[in-house]
């Protein structure tokens, strides 16, 4: 083709692509039969041909109908001239088909004339398959793999088709689909290819490590409220992909395929999003189990143990930790294997860390639990980098996975002992979690890693997460935290030093400064302005005192009003909300005269913060009853409708207060529980001896929030 057009092809191109957006097919079809390249001519500079553009824009009808016409036109080379115009991405029409099943009727007119382009490859290296699968064409891509099971009918020589292999890189269409989020077809294709679950790609990752790290795919949600409102057409979602599992699309039942997935006629955005949503969870959950079921790298793993032999027994288990992973244990010997292993391992590729590890890290609950279920024996894994299960839980604040293995004894007694590759102990890691304050000049106060240096590796970024909470909470959930460790361990666990030669207590203290101060300051900022509001409150709650409704007695002083019942109401109202307002002050300028140490905001100043604001929305509350009260007095007729209407009014700025705060009160309410549950643990207990057994009972079975759940300490 030349690279240049005269005046006549440049007005046909101009044409055609003008006819192509306004599908006036017969138009393109006449004009095309008219020019010498027929549909073949290139229409832009990226070298899309008529029959490309016409399959991007989805018109079906006129690539059959062209294809028809360029058959008739060269019956000898048309299958050759098919396979050799591409476009600069050497893309070629199944290219272009396989990335829209609405071109399935095409797609397989397309492979009867020219089945040679099912194998041929793009610039990227890949066949049309691997587009389907990049942009999640289910139909499209079972109708392509059953062309592939009617070639090839040998499993092991199919296998050639799923799998890219370039000079850096190498994946299969399982990692593409998982990668691009394309759940239900990557539950296709576990279920159909089996054999693809366990292949690795370059970084040798599996389909499950991409999973385990997605954090969005199961993002926490509350599904029970949902199954108990939703349509019958959408509680078959679950029942909806073994059913499409179950079909093979091919060409001739393109009809059968469109009714296989039905379509919910309810048209309402946010209950859209919502079922949306839900479908993605659940396919995400079933293809996860799918993955761990098939899964193999925990068989290899248990079935690779090579334990360091020695002749005294009581060495097991740390010759057992730093040969199977080099994390530390409390023993000398422990820390030089594991040096060792270290030096030989960076001589070769590094293997990315287990299923269970990244799903933990990066808050896959269901994936990590999914595992533990299928290899009870996994919760005892050591990484060389990240430690044991218990570091990772602990580090990045995944509290039900470390509630699940604390309700383990067996296994705790084990990995309480562990250290990861800095010397840190679980009580360690309490300080070392992702959280991060910035300095004055923008930088992250907590990182001790270089700004500027980027992830090595896809599992060393960290999970990107749009949850913002205010400092001082964060604070109190991290010492919250630390207690609760703290009495998991034994007393010598505690003064454990790691390779900075620094304990737990001195770590949290170093690491946790800069989160200090800006909890401190956000502390002061908002008790400041609690107070402000709060002395206004008591101004205008003062000023009414002396304004009595209805005025007062000449002769005696006294209130006019003073026998109505609604005059006392408003008198008591003033009082409460008088003194609740300046008790309001009171503890706000306790807060502000705090020394705002560690242990302050454990329990002492967010008590007192809840307090205050408490305080602050029970006066507003007063008031507006009282005002309500003194418009009443003053309005002679005295309909229900009237009083209904002026408490309306009334109430409502405290309405929008209560809405307002409300998702800022809830967080303190974890202050409120943690105090109920210390005066809990001062009740008396009795014991209760049948022969040798003791039975321990509270009158209350509730536990502190801070060692809820927990183990014997070991």
């Amino acid at each position: 083709m030349d690279s240049e057009y005269d005046s006549d092809t440049i007005e046909a191109t101009t044409a055609i692509y003008a006819a192509l957006t306004k599908e006036d097919a017969k138009t393109v079809r006449d004009m095309c039969q008219e020019h010498a390249e027929g549909p073949f001519l290139v229409l832009n500079q990226f070298g899309d041909s008529v029959l490309q553009k016409a399959l991007y824009s989805g018109q079906v009808d006129l690539v059959l109908d062209l294809l028809n016409d360029a058959n008739q036109r060269w019956p000898q080379g048309f299958r050759k001239k098919l396979g050799d115009h591409v476009n600069v991405r050497k893309n070629n029409v199944l290219h272009v088909a396989a990335t829209q099943d609405s071109c399935l009727r095409a797609a397989h007119k397309i492979f009867q004339l020219a089945d040679h382009l099912l194998t041929l490859e793009n610039n990227d290296g890949e066949t049309p398959l691997f587009l389907a699968a990049r942009y999640g064409q289910l139909k499209m891509f079972t109708f392509l793999n059953s062309q592939i099971q009617n070639l090839v009918s040998d499993e092991e020589d199919s296998l050639s088709f799923y799998q890219f292999s370039g000079e850096r890189k190498k994946y299969t269409v399982l990692h593409l689909a998982i990668y691009k989020e394309h759940f239900v077809l990557a539950l296709y294709i576990a279920k159909k290819i089996p054999s693809l679950i366990c292949e690795e790609n370059h970084m040798k990752m599996t389909g499950l490590h991409y999973l385990a790290m997605n954090s969005s795919a199961f993002r926490k949600q509350d599904w029970k409220w949902l199954k108990l409102f939703i349509p019958s057409s959408f509680r078959r979602l679950c029942k909806l992909v073994d059913e499409i599992l179950d079909e093979d699309f091919t060409g001739d039942d393109h009809m059968k395929a469109a009714a296989v997935c039905p379509r919910f006629t309810m048209t309402i955005p946010w209950w859209d999003r919502i079922k949306e949503e839900y479908e993605r969870y659940e396919v995400a959950l079933q293809l996860g189990v799918e993955l761990v079921e098939n899964d193999k790298e925990w068989r290899q793993l248990i079935s690779s143990y090579k334990l360091i032999t020695t002749s005294v027994s009581n060495t097991y288990e740390a010759d057992y930790i730093a040969a199977a992973a080099p994390a530390t244990l409390d023993s000398g010997d422990a820390n030089t294997a594991a040096a060792q292993t270290n030096q030989s391992a960076d001589t070769e590729i590094e293997k990315p860390p287990t299923t269970l590890t990244l799903a933990t890290k990066y808050g896959c609950l269901e994936i990590a639990r999914t595992i533990i279920q299928y290899y009870p024996q996994t919760v005892e894994q050591v990484d060389p980098k990240y430690g044991s299960l218990l570091h990772l839980a602990i580090k990045y604040r995944r509290i039900k996975i470390f509630d699940d293995v604390v309700n383990m004894p067996m296994q705790m007694r084990k990995l309480v002992r562990c250290r990861d590759g800095e010397g840190n102990s679980i009580l360690h890691m309490v300080a070392l979690n992702p959280t991060k304050v910035k300095d004055k000049n923008g930088n992250d106060a907590t990182s001790t890693k270089n700004p500027k240096a980027g992830p090595r590796f896809p599992w060393d970024s960290e999970e990107i997460t749009n949850e913002t909470r205010s400092p001082a909470f964060e604070l109190q959930d991290d010492l919250l935290l630390f207690e609760r460790v703290e009495k998991i361990l034994k007393t010598y666990h505690h003064k454990t030093l790691n390779k900075n030669l620094q304990t737990a207590d001195q770590l949290f203290a170093a690491k946790k400064e800069p989160l200090r101060d800006a909890a401190q300051e956000w502390m002061k900022r908002t008790a400041e302005n609690c107070s402000i509001v709060a002395v206004l409150i008591a101004t205008v709650a003062f000023a009414a005192a002396y304004t009595v409704p209805g005025g007062s007695n000449p002769e005696n002083g006294s209130p006019v009003l003073v026998n109505q019942t609604f005059f006392v109401v408003f008198t008591v109202s003033d009082v409460l909300s008088l003194a609740s307002t300046l008790t309001a002050v009171v503890v706000f300028l306790s807060i502000l005269t705090s020394s705002f140490q560690f242990e302050d905001f454990k329990e002492s100043l967010p008590k007192r913060l809840m307090f205050g604001i408490s305080c602050l929305i029970f006066s507003l509350t007063i008031m507006m009853l009282a005002f309500a009260a003194t418009i009443i007095l003053m309005i002679k007729n005295r309909q229900q409708w009237t009083r209904i209407a002026l408490y309306g009014i009334a109430f409502l700025p405290v309405s929008v207060l209560v809405a307002t705060y409300l998702p800022f009160y809830v967080p303190l309410m974890r202050t409120f529980h943690y105090t109920v549950a210390k005066v809990e643990t001062m009740l008396p207990r009795f014991r209760v001896q049948w022969g040798d057994i003791h039975k321990s009972s509270l009158f209350k079975n509730k536990e502190p929030t801070t060692s809820s759940n927990q183990s014997m300490p070991v």
